[in-house]
């Protein structure tokens, strides 16, 4: 994969699947045992929907003592577990965070987002960026405001947002948008489409407004 050009290798936690839930002792033999065996860079990740969610020190740790790791995804987290956690590790590494509170994280060093929503708003968010990086002003908040808003409506597939991206691929004619899901999922109805449509361009968002227009 690395010599294919893939910068780091995601790693999650164990799966929580039978009300699973591992203590400290259990995580931090997890990721030892994992990282020992890769020889590529490693970015972390802690999510909140595994069921559980290891404490910001011990993934500090982990950190501090595999030098590979060079990033850590944080989703779904409070702004305090990123203060506590870079705090803790005691080299460089890059945080990227989600675009709720960015205002904050950004400015107290995360080095970029993680966001589901750039596969329909990729230049605006990159433009967010932009701005913030340049002190922004007025726009920077609109921009702000009309990601805010689009991540709010895109928050009723959470549990998957694989849904609602293929169907963004399949309204806005991207590539991939005829291809179907991996079983168990099912693709959505023409109603289903069509709200979902409808929901997105009531938001009155420019880059959204102008793929529709471009698909037809």
């Amino acid at each position: 994969m690395i010599a294919a050009g893939v910068e780091a290798v995601n790693v999650y936690g164990p799966a929580a699947w039978h009300a699973y839930r591992p203590t400290d002792a259990e995580l931090t033999a997890y990721y030892d045992t994992l990282l020992k065996g890769l020889r590529c860079p490693v970015a972390l990740a802690p999510l909140p929907i595994l069921g559980y969610m290891p404490k910001a020190s011990l993934l500090a740790d982990i950190c501090r003592r595999h030098s590979h790791v060079i990033a850590v995804n944080l989703s779904g987290v409070p702004d305090s577990y990123f203060i506590e956690m870079k705090a803790a590790v005691n080299r460089d590494i890059q945080y990227y965070v989600p675009l709720a509170g960015s205002f904050n994280t950004l400015s107290l060093g995360a080095a970029g987002l993680m966001s589901a929503e750039a596969h329909i708003a990729p230049r605006t968010l990159t433009r967010y960026l932009e701005l913030f990086s340049s002190g922004g002003g007025e726009e920077l908040n609109r921009h702000y405001s009309d990601l805010t808003r689009v991540t709010q409506y895109l928050s009723q597939w959470n549990t998957s947002p694989v849904r609602w991206v293929k169907m963004a691929m399949k309204a806005f004619k991207m590539p991939g948008g005829e291809g179907g899901l991996r079983e168990p999922y099912r693709n959505a109805g023409p109603a289903e489409l069509k709200s979902f449509v409808d929901g997105l361009l009531a938001l009155n968002m420019p880059e959204i407004d102008d793929q529709a227009r471009a698909a037809g």
